[in-house]
This record gives C-alpha cells, structure tokens and sequence, in this order.
C-alpha cells in the first residue's frame, strides 16, 4: 500500500492510499484521509480537492451520515455493497425499516467537469450545512460537516477515554499513553 502526503492548493492537509497495482485498481481499493475546511458557494457547491478526488472517480452516494449530524459520501462501489446488505435486511423489524429508510433519503453524485460537488438542499439543512463546511476523509468515505459543528462534535469526541475502546481494538491504547492528544 502506497500512502502520498500532500498539502492542495488551498492549504488542506491530507493522505490518499491505493493498495495494489496503480493500473488495475477498483474503486474498493482507494482510500482518502485528513481533515479540508471548504465554502459551499451560492448553488451548494463546493471544489473537491485532488486528494479527495479518487473517491469520486466512478460516481458514489451522499446522505446523512449515522452520527446525525453530518452527511456522508460512500464511493459507488462502497455503495452498492450497502445496498446489498439494505436488501436482505429483515423489514419485518422496525429498525431495518428505519435503518433503510435513514440512508436512502440522499442523492446519487457525480463531481461535475470543475471538480465541484453539489449537495441537494434538502441534505444541506438535514445536516446543518452553513457556507463553511469541513471534509473529514475517513478511508473508503467522507463525511460533510457543517465546520462549527464538527468543531464541537471534534472536542466532545476526541478524548482518550472516549476512544478507549477503539484503541484498544487497533492496538493503540498503550501507544496513546506516550503520545497524549492534545487537550486531552
């Protein structure tokens, strides 16, 4: 696996990985990392950086994303496994119904000949969208958060104790130890 720091044009930080041979990739091996704050213009758009790009190459799905207060971006092929799990989901159960119902209210997107994204007005206000909005890349997706918001939810979620568990299943936990989070 290949990871490729950069820093764009407009200053955002971030790591895109491809695993496996360049020229034979599918969209399930490309990954985007780091943290990019960006304005939605006057028609909800807003200029993806390179780095983010790869996630977009065969189209993919944005709807809200399962903390609430965010949308997610799931690549066309991360995607359509959803779809398969949403399908043979039990909806007999009220929370296959809910869980179905949840992620299927968003839009097919595509980025347009500028590398913009457009976000439909109805997943802008579910998440709160203001002009300034935050990318988070997150491997295989990305989440779109309103950038106040996320700063909030960003200091109530990234303390030791409420990774604890997480660290402990990538075998972070003692490492955490040395090297403490800022304002931790």
């Amino acid at each position: 696996m290949t990871e490729i720091p950069a820093e764009n044009e407009s200053g955002c930080i971030s790591s895109v990985s491809s695993a496996g041979n360049a020229t034979a990739q599918s969209a399930d091996d490309k990954f985007a990392f780091g943290e990019c704050e960006l304005l939605l213009d006057d028609k909800n758009r807003c200029n993806i950086p390179k780095k983010y790009q790869v996630l977009f190459s065969s189209g993919g799905f944005l709807t809200r994303a399962l903390n609430g207060e965010s949308l997610v971006y799931y690549s066309d092929a991360v995607w359509s496994k959803i779809k398969e799990t949403l399908t043979s989901m039990d909806f007999t159960e009220i929370d296959g119904e809910d869980i179905a119902r949840f992620l299927s209210i968003g839009s097919e997107v595509t980025l347009d000949a500028q590398s913009r994204l457009t976000i439909a007005p109805t997943l802008r206000r579910r998440a709160n969208l203001g002009k300034e909005i935050t990318l988070i890349g997150m491997g295989n997706k990305i989440e779109i958060w309103d950038t106040n918001i996320w700063h909030s939810f960003d200091r109530r979620h990234s303390s030791l104790a409420s990774l604890g568990p997480s660290l402990e299943k990538l075998n972070l936990k003692s490492r955490a130890r040395e090297y403490p989070l800022a304002g931790a």
